[in-house]
């Protein structure tokens, strides 16, 4: 509620008081007048005058300008006036969005239009308050906060509240607001090499189970072998998506390392786990 003299800030849909004030010891009688800033076609039934009170439900923009109200008795009159500023909720002026930085932490952003200038003798909004995470930032137009310690590859919707706060007049109501948004993955864990068996003396079959944590979508499992004895460069490289694998063309009674990792793909860029590798021995070939 507000008193004729104090100007106000509205918000669109929600319910105007103006209460005049006139001190008398004798009967007064009141009148009420809306002057738009433009030409606007008042809304048939939405004023209501009861009095030195006049309400308006569900007001709009149209409704915005001054409000007059005379007090007359039979000694004179006296005249007050407000100016009723209305603005569109904050849920429909702001936006809230949210971007993975990386696997632990997010970037939220709250975006607003430029905040109003002050019109002759309206209450000035000098910030919108935002409560994310219950904390409280006072912003003007836009900001933006960075929530880290958040688990991978994980979805979390971030809810924030918003209101205006004027200068010399009564907040808005917080205005609820909610984006979704996963965090970045990081790599699988290494997948889980059970068993090399099916050894002769060309061939072994390499079986593994899928990572504990994949983090994503297992695009594709590398298969790597060498002799133990060569270097790294050595390795011969395979890939499946399958979990398991043939090895061919060893040579007999040799001993080789055979390494496992798997892959994930993020924004088009491929995340490998560490690998997980077993040692064995070919069987040796039959005599001629």
């Amino acid at each position: 509620m507000y008193n004729i003299g104090q100007s106000a800030v509205v918000v669109s849909g929600k319910k105007l008081i103006l209460k005049c004030k006139a001190v008398s010891a004798t009967l007064l009688n009141y009148q009420w007048q809306l002057t738009h800033l433009q030409k606007q076609k008042q809304q048939d039934g939405k004023m209501v005058t009861k009095g030195d009170t006049l309400t308006i439900t569900g007001i709009t923009k149209s409704d915005e300008g001054y409000y007059t109200c005379k007090a007359t008795n039979c000694n004179g009159s006296a005249t007050g006036k407000s100016f009723v500023k209305i603005y569109e909720p904050v849920s429909q002026r702001c936006k809230l969005g949210a971007v993975p930085l990386s696997p632990s932490a997010i970037k939220v952003s709250f975006t607003c239009p430029p905040l109003p200038a002050a019109d002759q003798y309206s209450c000035k909004i000098t910030q919108y308050l935002v409560k994310l995470r219950r904390k409280k930032y006072s912003v003007s137009s836009s900001s933006t906060f960075v929530i880290p310690g958040l688990m991978a590859f994980t979805s979390y919707v971030i809810r924030a509240t918003a209101q205006y706060i004027p200068a010399y007049c009564n907040p808005s109501p917080p205005f609820k607001l909610s984006f979704t948004v996963k965090t970045k993955p990081v790599a699988p864990s290494p997948p889980r090499l059970q068993k090399i068996d099916k050894v002769t003396s060309s061939s072994a079959l390499v079986t593994w189970s899928r990572p504990q944590y994949v983090n994503g979508s297992i695009s594709s499992y590398n298969v790597s072998y060498k002799k133990q004895t060569e270097p790294t460069k050595s390795f011969v490289f395979l890939s499946t998506t399958s979990v398991s694998q043939s090895l061919t063309g060893l040579e007999p009674f040799t001993t080789y390392v055979a390494c496992v990792r798997a892959s994930i793909m993020y924004n088009k860029t491929i995340l490998w786990s560490l690998p997980s590798c077993r040692t064995f021995t070919t069987q040796q070939g039959s005599e001629a």
